[in-house]
């Protein structure tokens, strides 16, 4: 198993026998690489989080160490940390030959055993800087996958909330909508009845009022009831706070709107920037590729052409030209590497092991030989150097795409959470017009029930008005029977205040005793008293409510709501009904032959 430290830029292997479930690969890492347990995020390739069921089926995962993604410009002492370091160069190397040509064969094979393990080690280290670069490019590809991830699942969510909220404020509107149609449509144009308008202003209660009156509340006097044109609902019972709320409500949900399309542009947003770091590391991977393709062709030909050299050093046979020869002439860097590559091409191609010694090949002298050597350990150093800037650069972009991710990743959960804030602010909005609407509906179902109860209290009045004066007429002729009775029966008794004047000297009683005082058996007169305070002035009768204002009224609010509502019709309909049957029942005007069974 492999794991993939990204701020270390290494693929680093574990023993599989070492770990079995997550706790203990989280503790082994710790201990590895120094990352706490709380800052360690595991990823596969995929971008997947590691979990304990992926340990058997996974040979590679990732580590992110979130204290760092955390840390502004760690990156750049991270990389600088996580490069290699190359062997330096021996003391004992000498850059020069020694005046003696005879010395010549033996300080180039004594510079080359010097320069081999370097060169071996540089080869070694471009070798591992190649994994470390694809391990790296592995990781921010896992980490823009796990991104990505989190994108489609916020998409999914998002597209849930649009839908709730598109509906929800659907519904708002709907209910904005039909209460603008109620306040514009019906209470703005429907007038209140006068009757109704003068309970705005009640009149004080009568002082005379008593105990035995059989007098209703007065009604309202003349000068009391408004006179003016009628007034519509929304003036005449003070409305406008009703209409600010809606008003208000309305900005709400617009503002609700608002915020839902921004929301949706803010995950758009995050989405583009996710676009832009796969773009970021396509590019990074291109560049690499071609880079370090480029950089290992060189490292490998130049330690080839090392090689080569050595080997004609060493051949039984090679034969080297002297300084002095005629032909000989000085060459450049890439002069001396050309020849080398043809030398060795040559060699290469031919089966003949003498081959080194023919003289097709033997052109260049042990001075050229030994600047090739030190020129091929200087290409192989400067390109393995090479590869490591590149690997220093790609921790670089590696992590300043992860804090990119993280940032990214921090917004998406911020969206999250105001998604859900958001979507109850929607429902909070939707319940509160709803409340509204009904308080509308209430108002106009109120203002029907107390139509009609005004208009049952009315007919109760005239009832009463119509038997008030038979009433006290027949009071007066029982008046005189009654005081008769109470005559025979205060002669009948003896009412006295205390017991002992019974037993007084002389103390006679031929009738009945009440041992205490009575405070109404006295009276001898029936009180045949009765106020009659009920009006029935011009303009009382001219505001007065008729059946047919009821009717109009329900039948209005039927053709307003058509299909709607239809249990505020019902209800009001109902009552009337039920104040009618009232009436008609219980209020009926009593006739002579009533009077005369109660005589």
């Amino acid at each position: 198993m492999y794991v993939i430290v990204t701020d270390m830029g290494q693929l680093v292997p574990i023993d599989p026998e070492s770990v079995h479930t997550m706790p203990e690969l989280q503790e082994h890492l710790a201990s590895m690489t120094r990352t706490p347990l709380e800052d360690q995020i595991l990823l596969l390739p995929t971008g997947v989080q590691l979990k304990a069921q992926h340990l058997n089926d996974e040979d590679t995962c990732i580590l992110f160490n979130r204290q760092l993604l955390e840390t502004k410009d760690s990156y750049l002492v991270i990389a600088d940390h996580a490069l290699p370091t190359l062997t330096a160069l021996p003391a004992a190397l000498s850059p020069t030959l020694p005046q003696d040509e005879t010395l010549w064969p033996a300080r180039c094979l004594e510079t080359y055993e010097l320069l081999h393990p370097i060169v071996a080690d540089d080869k070694q280290v471009a070798a591992e800087v190649m994994d470390d670069l694809n391990a790296l490019h592995v990781a921010w590809k896992a980490a823009i996958a796990n991104l990505d991830h989190h994108i489609k699942t916020t998409y999914d969510v998002q597209d849930q909330f649009d839908r709730m909220a598109q509906r929800e404020l659907s519904k708002a509107d709907h209910t904005l909508q039909s209460m603008e149609r109620d306040w514009m449509l019906f209470m703005q144009r429907w007038p209140v009845h006068p009757a109704m308008a003068s309970q705005k202003h009640p009149c004080p209660q009568s002082k005379t009022s008593s105990v035995a009156s059989l007098s209703p509340t007065p009604s309202p006097t003349s000068h009391q009831i408004i006179e003016s044109a009628p007034l519509p609902l929304t003036t005449a019972l003070d409305l406008q706070p009703l209409q600010q709320q809606r008003a208000q409500l309305a900005q709400q949900l617009q503002k609700l709107d608002n915020k839902r399309k921004k929301l949706l542009g803010r995950l758009d947003h995050i989405r583009q920037q996710a676009t832009q770091l796969h773009m970021r590391e396509a590019n990074a991977n291109a560049k690499t590729a071609a880079t370090t393709n480029t950089t290992l062709q060189q490292i490998d030909r130049h330690g080839a052409l090392f090689q080569s050299i050595h080997a004609r050093l060493t051949h039984p046979k090679t034969r080297a030209l002297s300084p002095s020869h005629a032909d000989t002439v000085d060459l450049s860097q890439s002069e001396l590497i050309a020849a080398l590559e043809d030398q060795w091409r040559a060699e290469t191609s031919k089966n003949d092991s003498d081959a080194a010694a023919s003289p097709a090949t033997a052109t260049l002298t042990y001075a050229q030989y030994f600047q090739g050597l030190l020129l091929c350990q200087s290409v192989v150093r400067q390109s393995v150097d090479a590869m490591i800037e590149v690997k220093r650069s790609t921790m670089r972009q590696l992590f300043r795409s992860l804090r990119v991710i993280s940032t990214l990743q921090e917004a998406i959960a911020n969206l999250f959470a105001t998604l859900r804030h958001v979507s109850q602010e929607v429902k909070k909005l939707g319940q509160k017009l709803d409340d509204l609407h009904a308080v509308t509906i209430d108002i106009l179902q109120g203002y029907g029930m107390a139509l009609i109860e005004l208009w049952r209290r009315s007919q109760y009045d005239s009832c009463i008005m119509n038997n008030a004066k038979r009433l006290a007429d027949w009071y007066t002729q029982t008046a005189a029977a009654e005081q008769s009775y109470r005559r025979r029966f205060l002669a009948s008794v003896a009412i006295i205040d205390q017991l002992d004047t019974v037993f007084a000297p002389n103390a006679k009683f031929g009738v009945c005793i009440i041992p205490f005082a009575c405070k109404d058996l006295h009276k001898l007169t029936p009180s045949t008293k009765m106020h009659l305070s009920v009006t029935s002035d011009r303009k009382s009768v001219e505001h007065a409510i008729e059946k047919e204002d009821i009717h109009d009224y329900i039948e209005a609010l039927k053709e307003h709501y058509q299909q709607e509502n239809r249990e505020l019709v019902d209800q009001l309909f109902d009552a009337w009904t039920q104040a009618s049957q009232y009436i008609q029942q219980s209020f009926l005007t009593p006739g002579p032959h009533a009077l005369d069974k109660v005589k």
